[in-house]
């Protein structure tokens, strides 16, 4: 079971960089899919954090909650804060919301946010209910990167007694009502921020890219052909060497 933090402590280093996976997800996600640790700057100092309940069993995941997530989040946010001039955000699917909420607290501490899979609103497809499923009775299916690309982004060791799954009602609905929030939020980003939103995202509405688009500060870009967690070879470079230009202008 993925539960590989990494922290990446750089004397005296000027930036730090904050990684921020999604819920259910693993900081696995940026080191097999999106591997933006490859593009930090070796001067820097890296923190990619395992959010709480997560990397665990599925009842550790139900005694977790939004409100956790938020309070571990700040206090990770503001000790880099009071320890480093720059810190860069990166954050994927929920934990873009996390990012959000920590830039609109010290902006002035934030050189730029670096969102994917931004899940405002969100929209759970077919497909996605199924694989959760598949997962969860531990099939394994080859030829079939979309769902293999989710069995490694999951942090969670699962199981087919699908009771045991009733506790994380509350979090997938806490989850809903900070997307809610958080929407109206973007208005209010005053930091650079990049966003890249996959077309074919099996748990994120299209009309997000929409959403995102009206913010002046967010500078958004589209994947035609990867999802939530799967990405092809060159739309990943493509995230990866945006990530690393704006790094440089840090």
């Amino acid at each position: 079971m993925p539960n590989r933090e990494t922290v990446r402590i750089v004397s005296d280093a000027k930036t730090a960089v904050l990684m921020i996976h999604g819920i259910c997800g693993t900081p696995d996600h940026f080191r097999e899919l999106l591997p933006l640790e490859m593009a930090v700057d070796p001067t820097w100092s890296l923190y990619n954090i395992v959010l709480d309940g997560h990397c665990e069993d599925v009842p550790a995941f139900g005694k977790t909650s939004m409100k956790k997530w938020k309070a571990q989040t700040e206090s990770i946010f503001e000790a880099l804060c009071d320890t480093y001039e720059n810190i860069v955000l990166v954050g994927h699917s929920m934990g873009t919301l996390l990012s959000v909420r920590q830039v609109l607290r010290r902006p002035e501490k934030v050189k730029l946010l670096f969102m994917v899979a931004a899940p405002t609103p969100p929209f759970v497809r077919l497909s996605a209910a199924s694989y959760a499923v598949g997962l969860a009775f531990g099939i394994k299916k080859e030829n079939a990167p979309v769902y293999n690309a989710m069995a490694v982004a999951c942090g969670m060791k699962l199981t087919p007694k699908l009771w045991k799954y009733i506790p994380w009602i509350p979090r997938m609905i806490e989850l809903l009502q900070e997307c809610s929030a958080v929407s109206k939020l973007y208005r209010d980003l005053q930091v650079p921020c990049i966003a890249w939103q996959s077309e074919k995202d099996e748990l994120v509405a299209r009309r997000s890219i929409k959403v995102l688009q009206k913010c002046g500060r967010v500078e958004v870009h589209t994947l035609p052909n990867s999802t939530h967690f799967y990405y092809t070879q060159e739309e990943r470079e493509k995230v990866l060497e945006s990530f690393r230009e704006a790094c440089k202008m840090i």
